[in-house]
């Protein structure tokens, strides 16, 4: 089963948000907007693989991660079933200094503005998210 890691990232009162490459055929959901996030490589643990991610795409070293649940879906290229564990942290502090690597923008939302067209699980778990903090 194929297990990644998803990062919400709280800056404010808001969201950050990846814009993803629009490579059709390469990428799932591209020029939609989701999270960060990606896959857990071998021998990686949930920790190491979302602080590698988050500094891989965005140049930040976050150390205040926080595992929150693990959800279950479907992969968009072949439709097996997977897993993507969800870790929050807030970045406030740190979001001017990032360096975007991955993407074709970031950019912070609030709950209730959330940019279209954006990935079906992100939203729900920033919905999800949006009820556990308040």
């Amino acid at each position: 089963m194929i297990e990644t890691v998803a990062a919400i990232l709280i800056v404010d009162d808001g969201y950050a948000l990846q814009l993803r490459d629009d490579l059709p055929g390469l990428i799932a959901f591209p020029g939609h907007w989701g999270l960060f996030g990606g896959t857990i490589h071998r021998d990686e643990t949930r920790l190491a693989a979302v602080r590698r991610e988050i500094e891989e795409e965005l140049g930040l070293a976050v150390t205040a991660w926080r595992e929150l649940w693990t959800e279950p879906y479907r992969s968009a290229f072949d439709g097996h079933l997977a897993h993507s564990v969800i870790f929050d942290a807030d970045v406030t502090t740190l979001w001017p200094t990032r360096s975007l690597a991955e993407g074709q923008a970031a950019g912070v939302f609030r709950l209730h503005g959330l940019p279209r067209p954006i990935i079906p699980l992100a939203a729900t778990l920033l919905e999800r998210h949006g009820r556990l903090r308040s």
